[in-house]
């Protein structure tokens, strides 16, 4: 049996997963397909925020890892 802690840690994984996955969908397309270097000024603008929003999540998520879960999550 898998502890809560896991599932939650496996959740975050995927969605962190999902949001990379998207933001090399919405980079490619800005980069492949954008005429003139405008969209590829978007697309380096983006790609730091994307960087920046991971940094801040995975912080997030250390601190809330060590503290224990609400009760409400463990019954």
């Amino acid at each position: 049996m898998l502890a809560s802690s896991s599932v939650v840690g496996l959740i975050f994984m995927f969605a962190i997963l999902a949001y990379w996955v998207c933001s090399f969908l919405i980079l490619y397309h800005l980069i492949r397909f954008g005429v003139s270097g405008q969209p590829k000024k978007i697309a380096i603008v983006f790609l730091a925020g994307s960087l920046v929003l991971t940094i801040v999540a995975v912080l997030l998520y250390s601190q809330a890892a060590n503290q224990p879960l609400p009760t409400f999550f463990t019954n």
